[in-house]
């Protein structure tokens, strides 16, 4: 989740200000965070797409209100099956996916050095045994859309546009209020 909360104490003579002028301070403060959420949505979702091998996720939007200055872009969903990041087997058997956009990389054995790498079984999954006997099999996960989210790739670019866009449709409330 990338979170943006403003601490009210911060502008407490600009509040004072604006409120003996007749403005609710944290109602344009709640929204102004929440049309930076709106814009950073399809902000967020072009990142992810563009540094992923994935298609368009799902984000959701925790709004702020004027009592709860804090809110913020969420994807939800577990972790992925490799099968939905193009596995390929190459020499020697060894599989690999691409997660991230031009970077294949390959699935090697865990690393107590026990079982062996993934293996592609019918159908298309991609399986991996954890230990030397041959079974049992395991399905082999990778990161989901939270982690993509989080990973600084991604939200710190998405955060500084939503804190410009934030910032400048706060400017404009205050003027509105004034």
């Amino acid at each position: 989740m990338i979170k943006f909360s403003i601490d009210d104490s911060q502008f407490r003579s600009v509040m004072e200000k604006v409120v003996q002028l007749g403005g609710n301070m944290n109602k344009h403060l709640a929204t102004s965070l929440n049309k930076s959420f709106e814009a950073g949505r399809p902000i967020a979702e072009g990142a992810i797409t563009e540094r992923y091998n994935v298609t368009k996720p799902n984000l959701e939007i925790d709004k702020a209100s004027a009592g709860n200055l804090t809110g913020g872009i969420r994807a939800s969903g577990g972790m992925k099956k490799v099968e939905e990041f193009s596995p390929q087997e190459g020499d020697g058997g060894v599989v690999s996916v691409m997660i991230i956009r031009g970077q294949r990389k390959p699935i090697l054995p865990t690393s107590r050095g026990a079982g062996r790498g993934a293996f592609i079984v019918r159908g298309g999954r991609v399986m991996q045994r954890k230990q030397d006997e041959q079974y049992p099999i395991y399905p082999v996960m990778t990161i989901g859309y939270p982690q993509m989210l989080g990973s600084r790739a991604v939200s710190n670019p998405v955060r500084d546009k939503m804190g410009d866009i934030g910032t400048a449709e706060l400017r404009q409330q205050i003027i509105r209020a004034l």
